[in-house]
């Protein structure tokens, strides 16, 4: 196995400070003469093909300089391999808008402790997220929180904003108050476990390993990275004029207080809808469709923290 450690920069993330943050990291690499490689990834998913590359050449350490949207694709990539090596280990040294994974995590890494934190190997075992979907043979892959329902048409609403230059730490509250105005919810059933849990109107189901989504909003407090289950979080259509008073508890922890949201844990979770609704992991959109599928894979990468 190459213990080499190789680095991938998104030069986008955090307007642009992806770039900024490596030329950092690098001067401290250089300074204490260890051993990596890195390359700057040009476009959407080009981390997947680079990470997937020096795979194949044996390489097993990874770490990122981006946001949550190059964790999701490191990982996608690591585990869309055929049998996938369970001892890879992922890092990411956060330089995005919502950095809503690295919240997990006491002190994520930076350039200031990047050295301490490789010359030390402090690894944690991780759980990631399966998510599947009809007439879709790819299986795509998440380590933080996926859903779908509105939070899928918020990232939507995101992708749009960042393409015209309007990315921020409000983008997402925005993008959420736009979608809940305009958010036609489908007539779901929503099954953990394999047993009908609720079945009406539906604003989003999420599954959750981390605790954080959307820049901070606390939908999973009792989410576990390596708990070997999935914290599932599923709201039901009510009015506007019910769901806006409440939206500070997203914030709070105080979500499993609010009377239209249900709260579950276990590894499987489903949803069936009369019409297609987006879907979205970590932060990514991933298409719309009509039934989507979550599950655990235990242990299935490690995590340097």
């Amino acid at each position: 196995m190459n213990h080499q450690w190789y680095f991938i920069i998104n030069p986008v993330s955090g307007s642009g400070k992806g770039l900024s943050q490596w030329k950092q990291v690098q001067k401290e690499l250089d300074k204490n003469n260890l051993n990596y490689s890195f390359e700057i990834s040009d476009y959407h998913q080009h981390t997947i093909e680079l990470v997937k590359q020096q795979y194949q050449k044996g390489i097993r350490n990874f770490i990122g300089v981006g946001g949550d949207g190059t964790i999701n694709e490191m990982v996608n990539a690591v585990m869309s391999v055929e049998n996938p090596d369970q001892d890879v280990v992922l890092g990411l040294i956060p330089v995005g808008t919502g950095n809503d994974w690295v919240r997990n995590f006491k002190t994520p890494l930076r350039p200031e402790n990047i050295i301490d934190k490789i010359t030390q190997y402090n690894l944690m075992r991780h759980d990631v997220g399966q998510l599947e979907t009809d007439h879709d043979i790819n299986k795509h892959y998440f380590v933080n929180v996926a859903g779908a329902g509105i939070d899928g048409q918020v990232v939507q609403n995101l992708e749009k904003l960042n393409a015209n230059g309007k990315s921020g730490k409000m983008s997402y509250l925005s993008s959420a108050i736009k979608a809940l105005l305009n958010f036609k919810s489908p007539i779901s059933k929503c099954f953990i476990g394999g047993e009908i849990r609720y079945e009406g109107a539906t604003l989003l189901l999420t599954a959750s390993l981390g605790q954080y989504f959307g820049g901070g909003m606390h939908i999973s407090p009792n989410a576990e990275l390596n708990g070997n289950k999935l914290d599932f979080t599923v709201v039901q259509k009510v009015s506007n004029w019910i769901v806006f008073p409440q939206l500070y508890k997203l914030f709070t922890g105080g979500i499993e207080s609010i009377s239209f949201v249900n709260k579950y844990q276990n590894k499987l979770g489903q949803m069936e809808n009369s019409k297609k609704i987006p879907v979205q992991a970590d932060g990514e959109y991933v298409g719309a469709y009509k039934q989507i599928k979550f599950s655990v894979i235990q242990d299935a990468i490690y995590v340097l923290h």
